[in-house]
């Protein structure tokens, strides 16, 4: 059974630029377990497949070879955004203070240092939440986003190159 980790230690650790251990889950999501798996998997394959079976002997050995670099592409496409990820983990986290702006339906500009922007969802688009800091927006989970308050100083830790917001502490 683990521990509850205090908010304050939290952002206290992320203020000095480091990625707090209960943090993880944000680095290494859904997305990264999903392609690493896709990635180890289709590279079993493609090593698997070619030496145990006579896939590339017959009548099908062009649609074999026409297959396998589509194979290949895809693997590496899924072990490289994994280990983008994985190297994340230990980067210094990016900390922004700013005042923060909410744009509503307009869009965004870099006029502010955080600006925001909601776009709700209709029957065929689903709701967008875009955080824009450093001159690059950020797509976010309604559970981020609930905590950037408008209107004051927010200080944001975050990942500018995989475009992850890690944590929000009002400033």
């Amino acid at each position: 059974m683990t521990t509850p980790v205090s908010p304050a230690e939290v952002a206290a650790a992320n203020l000095a630029g480091r990625l707090h251990p209960s943090q993880r889950h944000r680095v290494l999501d859904f997305a990264f377990w999903l392609s690493l798996t896709v990635g180890v998997l289709t590279t079993v394959f493609c090593v698997v497949v070619p030496t145990t079976t006579d896939v590339f002997e017959g009548p099908n050995r062009a649609a074999s070879f026409g297959a396998l670099p589509f194979l290949v592409v895809l693997a590496v496409v899924c072990l490289a955004f994994c280990a983008r990820r994985y190297r994340d983990l230990h980067k210094p986290l990016v900390v922004v203070t700013g005042w923060t702006h909410d744009f509503g339906r307009s869009p965004i500009t870099d006029a502010y240092p955080i600006g925001l922007r909601f776009e709700a969802g209709t029957t065929r688009t689903m709701q967008r939440c875009e955080v824009r800091v450093g001159g690059k927006t950020y797509n976010t989970d309604l559970e981020t986003w609930e905590k950037i308050k408008p209107e004051r100083n927010n200080t944001l830790c975050l990942y500018p190159k995989t475009k992850l917001i890690i944590n929000v502490i009002p400033a």
